[in-house]
């Protein structure tokens, strides 16, 4: 396989993981939002005044290294609902930034292995 055909295929794979990621991003928001109508439900028993989903976007959302209940637990990222959401819609900042990232190494591979071929 000549040196052009090899750099066209790790294009092909890069963008194949960004599309891979982004069809994850579009099923994540959907597990996500239907999580909330279920647990919406249950939270307006105790605060009849929320409305909709998307009532509750200010409510935080805690990645950590294990049970939150678990005294020893340590945060590792914290968000709101909305911030977690919009992240995740189409155009938000999950398909920038790995769009971005997808160019950098595009540009790393070529400038690094293929350049010089």
């Amino acid at each position: 396989m000549n040196s052009i055909d090899e750099f066209e295929a790790v294009v092909n794979q890069i963008v194949g993981v960004y599309y891979d990621a982004t069809i994850a991003f579009k099923k994540t928001l959907n597990w996500f939002e239907d999580k909330q109508k279920k647990g919406l439900e249950i939270v307006r028993k105790n605060k009849p005044e929320l409305k909709g989903v998307n009532d509750l976007d200010f409510i935080p959302l805690m990645y950590g290294d294990r049970d939150p209940n678990d005294p020893e637990a340590k945060i590792l990222h914290i968000c709101t609902q909305g911030e977690y959401k919009n992240r995740n819609r189409e155009h938000g900042l999950n398909y920038k930034f790995l769009g971005n990232m997808a160019i950098v190494a595009i540009y790393q591979y070529w400038e690094d292995a293929y350049r010089k071929k």
